[in-house]
């Protein structure tokens, strides 16, 4: 079995300047990504605007509007995972594209309530 890392999860927001401002200045997690303009997963023609904050420790969360709730999860063979889930009847969202910036995007997968499984590489 392969192993899994939580790396961040996805906060739906309905302002993400306000949310980043309650964030940061309120409780005070620390930005590392400003907010953004990013393609959807769900529709690579639609961008969203995502940021990114984490907390002392490391822990991450993402804000993005409008959004998607997801799970990103952390592995080293991005390859072996998906051959894994795929032999337990796990279906692929969505398939990698290529993204404006030349990267290639995550793969998704759902899980049985419909919400986003992201799997990168760490």
């Amino acid at each position: 079995m392969v192993k899994l890392r939580i790396h961040h999860g996805m906060l739906n927001v309905s302002n993400i300047d306000r949310s980043v401002e309650f964030y940061v200045n309120k409780l005070g997690f620390k930005l590392t990504m400003p907010p953004r303009e990013a393609p959807d997963p769900r529709d690579p023609k639609r961008n969203i605007k995502i940021a990114m904050l984490a907390d002392e420790n490391g822990g991450a969360v993402e804000l993005g509007c409008p959004a998607y709730q997801h799970l990103s999860l952390a592995v080293n063979d991005v390859e072996k995972t998906i051959e894994e889930f795929k032999s337990k009847g796990i279906e692929v969202a969505r398939e990698p594209f290529q993204m404006p910036d030349g990267r290639k995007s995550p793969i998704w997968f759902k899980d049985p309530d419909g919400i986003y499984i992201e799997i990168i590489k760490r």
